[in-house]
């Protein structure tokens, strides 16, 4: 209900609630890179990675505020999932997991896109532009699946 608590589960919640997220440096270099903030649609951790997967100074995994690791970098089973934004403004990216690379869509309310991954993309992302504006989503069509992480997460 409005000015309730966020429902944040998109497994659970029509509308899902972003969850604020700061993305920490994964490296050890001597000067540490900025800390990047945004907010994300997270998943269960068995279906999503926490990390962007990237190397050198991009590689960055993400936290909640308070600490806790979020899971919003979906696997090949984002494809077909269809969002449309209930407020706020939100990002798409499309990309192949660990790349230096990526689709952008950007949507505000309104506005309804479906993930189509192409080529070697194996993965997408719900977040916010630049930005740590809520934002709440509609999903349909995105049944997370179990994802082989490796050692990458």
């Amino acid at each position: 209900p409005p000015g309730g608590p966020a429902c944040i589960d998109p497994t659970e919640c029509d509308p899902v609630s972003w969850v604020a997220g700061v993305w920490r440096y994964n490296g050890s270099e001597p000067e540490e890179p900025d800390t990047w903030f945004g907010g994300v649609i997270t998943w269960p951790s068995w279906s999503a990675f926490s990390s962007n997967g990237r190397s050198g100074l991009n590689s960055r995994t993400v936290y909640s505020e308070s600490g806790r690791k979020l899971y919003p970098y979906m696997g090949e089973w984002a494809d077909g999932c269809e969002v449309e934004v209930v407020s706020g403004n939100v990002l798409i990216i499309e990309w192949q997991h660990g790349g230096e690379a990526w689709r952008k869509t950007y949507l505000s309310a309104g506005d309804a896109y479906t993930i189509n991954l192409v080529g070697s993309e194996n993965g997408a992302m719900i977040e916010t532009p630049d930005n740590t504006e809520p934002f709440e989503v509609s999903l349909s069509s995105c049944a997370p699946q179990q994802i082989d992480k490796g050692s990458s997460d």
